[in-house]
């Protein structure tokens, strides 16, 4: 059986926003999450506003915009476009569907805040090189581990290259990787300014 959510997902998002009325502006609409003025909120491959973070597909999109509950948001979508849902959706069809949109929620949630983690880490150990480099110049003594900073921020440029790429960072968040403990432990502060992310 053709799963239905996947082909309702595949339906451009810029349509759909179209179609349920709302003003698309270079791609993206005025977010219907929070009160928007300006349009945050890109519609391609699903939804995310830049502004507060929504973000998910189509049938959410639907949800939204038509205050109804899942099964009528994909109805909507697949008369609205001509695609025949030709089964009844079953409860375990919207259970399992609810699951993987908190599981894709949680993985962006993941990746943003991996991400967020590292640009603060380079920054706080590009800044302590660059403290040490200075009193080293000035024949000052500092205890400013300098080879630790330097390797930090080459590990977190290999990270950084990891989690840019999406499948990629789909595999290290499959995997467990890069949880609350583990880089953490490798960094081991003071050099790691870094929060740890939980799953």
């Amino acid at each position: 059986m053709t799963n239905i959510f996947s082909v309702l997902g595949d339906i451009p998002t810029e349509r759909v926003a179209e179609r349920l009325g709302l003003e698309v502006v270079c791609g993206r609409i005025n977010c219907l999450w929070h009160d928007d003025t300006r349009p945050s909120c890109i519609v391609r491959d699903g939804y995310h506003c830049f502004a507060c973070g929504a973000r998910g597909d189509n049938i959410d999109l639907v949800r939204r915009a038509l205050r109804c509950d899942v099964k009528p948001a994909a109805a909507w979508l697949g008369k609205e476009f001509g695609v025949t849902i030709d089964y009844t959706l079953s409860s375990t069809d919207i259970a399992e569907y609810r699951a993987a949109q908190s599981d894709k929620r949680m993985y962006a949630q993941w990746r943003r805040e991996l991400i967020s983690g590292l640009a603060d880490d380079y920054r706080a150990n590009d800044i302590l090189a660059a403290v040490w480099e200075r009193e080293y110049e000035a024949g000052c003594e500092c205890d400013i581990d300098y080879g630790k900073c330097k390797r930090i921020m080459a590990e977190i440029d290999y990270i950084w290259d990891q989690v840019m790429d999406d499948d990629e960072a789909k595999r290290l968040w499959a995997d467990g990787r890069y949880g609350a403990a583990s880089y953490q432990t490798a960094h081991n502060a003071p050099n790691s300014a870094f929060r740890g992310i939980g799953r």
